[in-house]
């Protein structure tokens, strides 16, 4: 199969830790010709040598913010094409003040689109709209799924290592009442690097129940974001979080080394309860998490479902 991959650039799908994953998952299903929009004058010319007519399947992986600013451009080029969307931030289309507020509406205006978001809450969201939207699940390459150290071994309790939102520190002070202190990384990390540091916690945790405004209305973030305890899970680590149902989506329910709370003033208990779980107990919970998460490698089938349903569509 022949797929046209848009890109913001090749550089980058290949090192960012979750766009390399998903074009290794694309790699398997077919036949890709990469072709970049940034710089945007290279993206002109290349695209005089291109017609998406010659391709079986038209795939968009832009940015949401490129996309958006590129929109006429897109349209220019792809015409009446189907094109597959791929998009791992649906609701910056929603938030009140994202500067690529109504992002999706704009898509469907001027581009023959099938949406592809990792979240089913949002996937519904937009479907809802009137726009064809579809859940792809995000996860980890088996090259990312180790163990590593026993849990006795690794040095740091409690830690976090991310962007410091201040909606996150809801659960570092719940903890803290409780003499619970979080270990806060500061240093700056590549991918490889930020694998490495998950491998010396224990326990990582961060808290996504905040809501974001959209339209004036509360959204919780946890209808996304769930891919950091995929990937802390796949390292080994236990993961405390706030309970979401959009985790069902993602098969947590089977991951055992990750610990949810309803209410962060919950989350010191959860902790008492990893304190109270035997040395045994816990390296037998985070091994199963690991392994399970290895074997079902989604990055593949979230390829293999997006090119599907194009190549179903285009018939």
């Amino acid at each position: 199969m022949r797929v046209l991959y848009l890109v913001d650039s090749e550089r980058y799908v290949r090192e960012n830790c979750f766009q390399s994953q998903l074009l290794n998952g694309f790699m398997y299903c077919g036949d890709l010709d990469i072709l970049q929009a940034q710089p945007e004058l290279r993206f002109r010319l290349s695209a005089l040598r291109r017609s998406p007519a010659e391709y079986d399947a038209v795939v968009c992986v832009l940015r949401q913010r490129t996309a958006f600013a590129m929109m006429r451009q897109l349209a220019d080029f792809l015409g009446a094409a189907k094109v597959a969307v791929y998009d791992q931030d649906p609701w910056e289309s929603f938030i009140d003040g994202s500067p690529t507020k109504g992002f999706y509406r704009l898509l469907n205006d001027s581009l023959n689109a099938e949406v592809f978001v990792t979240s089913r809450w949002w996937a519904d969201r937009i479907s809802k709209s009137g726009i064809d939207a579809h859940f792809v699940r995000m996860g980890m390459e088996p090259r990312w799924c180790d163990a590593g150290p026993a849990i006795e071994m690794r040095p740091v309790e409690l830690g976090f290592k991310g962007h410091l939102h201040p909606h996150r520190e809801a659960v570092f002070v719940a903890l803290a009442n409780e003499g619970m202190k979080v270990d806060i990384a500061k240093d700056r990390l590549n991918y490889a690097g930020y694998m490495s540091y998950l491998h010396n916690v224990q326990v990582f945790t961060h808290d996504e129940s905040a809501p974001w405004i959209c339209d004036g209305e509360e959204i919780s973030r946890s209808t996304g974001m769930w891919i950091k305890d995929i990937e802390t899970a796949a390292r080994g680590t236990f993961t405390l979080r706030n309970w979401h149902p959009e985790a069902v989506s993602y098969g947590l329910n089977d991951i055992p080394n990750i610990l949810f709370y309803a209410d962060p003033r919950e989350a010191p208990d959860k902790m008492a309860e990893f304190r109270r779980m035997s040395i045994e107990q816990r390296n037998a919970m985070r091994c199963i998490s690991v392994e399970r998460i290895r074997r079902r490698y989604d990055w593949p089938e979230a390829a293999q479902t997006i090119l599907r349903r194009v190549v179903e569509t285009n018939e």
